[in-house]
């Protein structure tokens, strides 16, 4: 059996990005020294990151003023980051105020988004910035991509359970109830 990388997860790099979300900012830290090495101000709260399949850019979800439940001024965009000049590029919107969380990119290159208010799941195509909205019910936070099983999974907040979307036909493909362990867990891939 030959191991896929994990797109989402690569190993080692020079850096540390982190979203400063109450501050509206991404930082960026040197790996080995964790010195503050960069800094970009964010249009509203950026909430997750992912790095594209080259490395060399960053996609981040912004959120909007708020969190789960009592966010007043929902975004509609995904910030583009370029590493080498630790600049926001550009912004890829949406469509609509649906509050974009949970951020992951597939083996195919389609950048996957939740719209946690717009109760939706978000495939969008970083480079036409083309958004294909499937339709999930239970306000979507966290997601997973599977590319084993061509799944996405993203977790509903409201309902206790995580959507099942076929990657390829972009589908709702049902859902699982979370177990009954008194927290909600996140969306994890594999079956």
């Amino acid at each position: 059996m030959i191991a896929m990388p994990d797109l989402n997860n690569p190993p080692g790099g020079p850096h540390l990005i982190v979203t400063a979300k109450t501050a509206n900012k991404v930082q960026f830290f040197d790996a080995a020294t964790l010195a503050k090495t960069g800094e970009i101000d964010m249009p509203a709260s950026t909430h997750e990151m992912i790095l594209s399949p080259d490395g060399k850019k960053v996609f981040a979800s912004v959120y909007g003023g708020g969190i789960f439940g009592k966010n007043t001024a929902p975004d509609r965009r995904i910030g583009v980051i370029d590493l080498a000049s630790k600049s926001l590029e550009r912004l890829i919107d949406v469509g609509a105020n649906v509050a974009p969380h949970g951020v992951m990119m597939d083996d195919g290159g389609t950048l996957w988004a939740t719209g946690e208010l717009g109760n939706a799941l978000l495939a969008i195509d970083p480079d036409s910035e083309e958004v294909e909205r499937i339709d999930l019910g239970g306000s979507p936070h966290w997601l997973a991509v599977s590319h084993a099983s061509g799944k996405v999974f993203a977790s509903l907040k409201a309902t206790d359970s995580v959507a099942v979307v076929d990657r390829d036909q972009r589908k709702a493909a049902g859902a699982d109830p979370y177990p009954a362990l008194g927290r909600r867990p996140r969306a994890r891939a594999g079956r």
